[in-house]
């Protein structure tokens, strides 16, 4: 195998990656993570010793990541908020990991080579071929643009970059130890290769908590191609897993700790199984038939307790045949099945259960165990064909599956370029979601949550300011959950930024009905309050503010609104009184001592409105127009 070919392979994935990515380059962050993690996050502004100290010290967003905190405060050196330099950095690094997924695939299948007889037709232009369909499969598939295109998932591709490297290193390091090979270091912790892979696996971990996985991986290249499992070997196979074990427990009780939310006590654990099962084969099917990829995948209602049996049967089958196969001396295809299965337990939702039932992010990893399984076994199986072949028909066999695969590419390449656009604004994003629940909705009930769909994009539409289309999205959102009190709010402000006052009102007072949550009525209650301001109507909004005030005593800004509007009434005597209260609370509150003093004035009590008006200027000598003030009442004293 001529290095000349690997470098022209390796030249060939990252250019053919960069193209099928560069659409990317146009779209803007979204509102999805984007706003918490890059253009909201005050911490990735500097790159100084405080930043290093929160990033391997603190909690943010449910994470702990401080490699990938390290990565977005670069990006935001080098470019600030213009999502074009961030989005420029996630297609290099998932450009590089489809080399890295090419020279893994290199690697393992020389190792493989000559190690069985059914490798004996795996010759050099076959292995480089099939690594080099591996690479390029990674690199194009739709199924990988929301980790690519979706800026706040640069931990999916950092962990990528990490968690390959760990296992190239760690096949050199196995190799040396495989077979009748001397090369092996009887101490192993001194080894470069085997401290590369560990340090690779400790940077993968620190960028996104997936990688946990990786441990046990290993395990599974020991037992093939390498066949570590042998007399005097098992001991030490397993005590070199010891530090990655010791990292991953770490990691994973960390994980837990930041995310509360995982807990899975609302699902039963005959729903957990039908969602692992069920999302174990969905992924291969989305990778094989990459349609109606969606951003959210939501639960589906009604699910009783057999529904995951099929999926289980189904699934069980595969393992038993693989197995089967195993014992026959075919282990290639049990390995790849290990490895996709363990790769995703992380996120399966058998452990962990969220408002998601699966997503194309947590297939970025193992994806990339059946594109090498899929492109081993298609060259392998081609390889047995062509031999059989007479040379007239073996070129027309060549030729054809070249054409294919050629195919294949392109029309993958259009595919990942469409699901490219899905993530080009929170607008079409979410009209995305929108667009597939709608059409699993034509077939069956309302999916599990599926009222946040229509949220976001009814948010995605606030936030540009069409506002018409983002009250009939909040408006579809609450008729798909009624009880969805932030829904309430959303759609309360949209009618009063449109002047639909009186639907306004109805919306806040319909959602204080049914509201138990004071938050939430705290809310309620001022939007409400406003509307009543924009109607004239100041003592219902009075009303409303003071049953603010019973929800959270504590609160000093309702009582301030209910004496301005007093004092608009003309009851200065209630309004001062408010006013009192507010500076008995906060005896520095310039505004409260001035607009106190205005009353004071307007009631031509001149000594109590000089007296206010000199303690605002004690407390805040610049506060506009308080040096007039206190001349002119002086003049008439």
């Amino acid at each position: 195998m001529k290095k000349k070919d690997t470098t022209i392979a390796v030249f060939g994935i990252f250019i053919v990656a960069v193209v099928a990515y560069l659409p990317a380059l146009e779209n803007d962050f979204v509102s999805w993570d984007d706003h918490e993690y890059i253009y909201e996050n005050p911490h990735i502004t500097s790159l100084d010793i405080r930043f290093i100290k929160w990033a391997f010290g603190e909690f943010y967003a449910f994470n702990w990541h401080p490699v990938t905190w390290i990565s977005h405060a670069i990006d935001y050196a080098l470019w600030g908020l213009n999502p074009y330099g961030h989005h420029l950095t996630g297609i290099f690094i998932h450009s590089l990991n489809s080399v890295l997924v090419f020279l893994l695939g290199l690697k393992l299948l020389r190792c493989y080579r000559g190690m069985a007889s059914e490798y004996i037709l795996l010759t050099d232009n076959a292995i480089m071929t099939a690594a080099f369909v591996s690479g390029v499969l990674f690199g194009i598939h739709p199924i990988h643009v929301e980790s690519v295109a979706w800026v706040s998932e640069r931990k999916d591709l950092l962990c990528g970059l990490f968690f390959i490297l760990s296992i190239i290193y760690y096949v050199s390091y196995a190799d040396s130890c495989s077979g009748a090979k001397s090369a092996c270091n009887p101490s192993w912790l001194s080894d470069r290769n085997y401290l590369k892979s560990f340090g690779f696996f400790v940077m993968a971990v620190f960028s996104k908590a997936m990688a946990v996985t990786l441990p046990a991986l290993l395990l599974v290249i020991d037992w093939h191609p390498f066949n570590r499992f042998k007399k005097g070997e098992t001991k030490r196979v397993f005590y070199e897993k010891i530090p990655f074990v010791l990292i991953s427990f770490y990691l994973s009780f960390a994980t837990i700790a930041a995310q509360p939310s995982l807990s899975v006590g609302n699902y039963p654990l005959m729903y957990r199984l039908f969602v692992g099962f069920n999302s174990m084969l969905a992924y291969i099917r989305n990778i094989f038939l990459p349609q109606n990829l969606s951003p959210m995948y939501l639960h589906p209602d009604d699910i009783d307790g057999v529904s995951f049996v099929p999926s289980f049967i189904l699934a069980s089958l595969v393992s038993a045949v693989l197995v089967w196969l195993a014992k026959e001396g075919r282990r290639t295809a049990l390995a790849v099945w290990l490895c996709y299965i363990i790769s995703l337990l992380p996120v399966i939702g058998i452990i962990k259960v969220g408002s998601q039932s699966m997503a194309d992010r947590y297939v970025y990893l193992p994806g990339a165990a059946l594109f090498f399984g899929f492109s081993f076994g298609a060259v392998f199986f081609a390889q047995r064909i062509n031999h059989k072949l007479s040379k007239g028909s073996s070129a027309i066999f060549r030729a054809g599956l070249a054409s294919s695969a050629i195919i294949c590419i392109l029309a993958l390449a259009v595919l990942t370029k469409a699901q490219i656009g899905v993530w080009r604004d929170s607008i079409s994003l979410w009209q995305r979601a929108v667009y597939v629940i709608s059409k699993t909705d034509e077939r069956k009930d309302y999916y599990r949550n599926s009222s946040l769909v229509y949220l976001f994009l009814g948010k995605a539409y606030k936030e540009q300011g069409r506002l018409q289309e983002a009250i009939e999205y909040f408006s579809e959102t609450l008729r798909r959950n009624p009880r969805f009190i932030d829904v309430y709010i959303y759609l309360g402000e949209a009618f009063t930024l449109t002047g639909q006052l009186n639907e306004a009102a109805r919306t806040y007072t319909d959602a204080l009905n049914i509201s138990t949550n004071a938050g939430n009525n705290v809310n309620l209650l001022t939007g409400l309050s406003n509307v009543y301001i924009k109607q004239q109507k100041f003592d219902e909004a009075i009303e409303a503010y003071r049953s603010l005030i019973k929800l959270k005593e504590d609160l000093v800004w309702p009582h301030f609104a209910i004496a301005g509007l007093l004092a608009k009434q003309g009851r200065l005597d209630d309004a001062i009184k408010e006013y009192r209260y507010i500076i008995s609370r906060q005896n520095k509150y310039a505004v409260a001592h001035n607009n106190l003093g205005d009353l004071y004035e307007r009631q031509k009590r001149f000594n109590e409105a000089l007296n206010e008006f000199r303690i605002v200027f004690e407390v805040n000598p610049q506060f506009k127009g308080i040096r007039e003030k206190i001349v002119r009442l002086e003049k008439l004293l």
